[in-house]
């Protein structure tokens, strides 16, 4: 598919979301991989610690480790709204021929086996700007693509609620799809009393008889691992408990694949060298029995995935460490509102995690050709869904007939 690289320039004005002191000319810009050198790596970086809402996975210290090991992902396109040298908008995109959902080209947000989270990178007092820019490119730039696809579009989102705002003031159509919700902890009210009220009795007292299982083993301690001269080998340490579980056995845990190893020991790396990762650990005499590796963006921390050790299963060590998370977050991580479980609905944690973050599948419309696919698709649904009804109908008749 053919893409213009060339820049669309729009000026834009005041309003409720920009910066009010003057008149600012942005552009948008189409880059691909190969056009990721060390300015725009900067730029991304300073876009990231000054963005409306963080996303660890679009961030350079994970899209970059991605793109060079997973040979299954998309060739990534960057597009960015630039401001005299000051990047206001960045989202990574992967260009689809169709879909199920839009059988027309369009772009979705990139995907990766391990992404939980679609959102693009907006600079605080630029929202609207930026945003405008966005949408004017998609609706009346030089390009094939007639939509734009966040699969995981965080609800009650700072940056979704920009989206949404500007894509109305375009006459942009947003349809939205399936809404789900996954567990988190909003570490200010994760009081041990809170914790224990929101958890069943019946749980309390399976998560009491564990921990004693785990201390017949030795010594039982939780923490919180930042230190940078740990972060690889807590990497390391993580990769070995995951890989001693069921996900070994269905081939999912990192360790299964090296491509997968790589990817994770650099992007745990780079994020280290941000200061953004975190292991939850708990441990016995010293040796980590459950470990998570949280990626830190913004005031947010994403728990990324989980190891534990099968042979400590009396003691339920998974369930274990989630508690100990909730429990000691609110003190040991002042500086973090919320912890994503990054879980699926359904996942165990939502037994012993009180709060929820409520996700929902976004198709943003941004030609006739789109919108008109759409209606097609809809209405294909429609005569499917009635032509199966009225044959139901027909044959409980006939058969009542005979």
């Amino acid at each position: 598919m053919h893409t213009s690289l060339s820049d669309v320039r729009v000026r834009t004005g005041f309003s409720p979301l920009s910066t009010p002191s003057r008149l600012t000319e942005c552009h948008l810009r189409v880059r691909t991989i190969a056009d990721v050198d060390e300015w725009f790596c900067q730029a991304w970086r300073d876009l990231e610690k000054d963005s409306l809402s963080g996303n660890p996975f679009c961030s350079p210290e994970y899209v970059l480790p991605a793109v060079r090991h997973l040979s299954e992902v998309a060739r990534p396109y960057f597009l960015t709204v630039e401001s005299r040298g000051e990047m206001l908008w960045l989202g990574v995109f992967e260009s689809v021929a169709g879909s199920r959902r839009l059988p027309v080209p369009h772009l979705r947000a990139w995907q990766t086996p391990h992404t939980y989270l679609d959102a693009p990178l907006i600079r605080r007092g630029h929202a609207q700007d930026a945003c405008e820019v966005f949408w004017d490119f998609l609706s009346k730039g030089r390009h094939d693509w007639h939509a734009v696809e966040f699969p995981r579009s965080p609800e009650r989102d700072p940056v979704t609620q920009a989206l949404d705002e500007t894509a109305q003031s375009a006459a942009i159509s947003c349809l939205k799809g399936t809404y789900w919700e996954r567990a988190s902890l909003i570490t200010s009210e994760c009081q041990t009393e809170t914790l224990l009220s929101s958890t069943s009795i019946k749980r309390l007292r399976s998560l009491r008889r564990g921990w004693r299982e785990l201390e017949k083993l030795g010594d039982v301690r939780f923490e919180f691992q930042r230190d940078p001269q740990q972060i690889s080998e807590c990497a390391e340490e993580f990769m070995r408990l995951e890989s001693l579980g069921w996900k070994a056995e269905r081939g999912t845990a990192l360790a299964s694949q090296v491509e997968h190893q790589q990817f994770f020991r650099e992007m745990i790396s780079r994020f280290n060298q941000q200061h953004s990762v975190i292991f939850s650990r708990l441990l016995i005499n010293g040796e980590a029995i459950a470990s998570v590796a949280h990626l830190l963006a913004g005031e947010t921390a994403y728990a990324f995935k989980l190891g534990w050790n099968p042979k400590c299963e009396r003691g339920c060590p998974g369930f274990q460490l989630k508690v100990q998370t909730a429990m000691h977050a609110g003190m040991q991580l002042p500086e973090l509102r919320m912890i994503d479980s990054c879980s699926s609905p359904g996942s165990f944690i939502e037994r012993v995690w009180p709060h929820r973050r409520g996700f929902c599948h976004r198709m943003y419309l941004t030609s006739p050709v789109g919108s008109l696919a759409t209606a097609m698709i809809s209405g294909l649904r429609w005569f499917r869904n009635n032509a199966v009804a009225v044959s139901r109908h027909l044959f409980q008749s006939d058969s009542k007939g005979h």
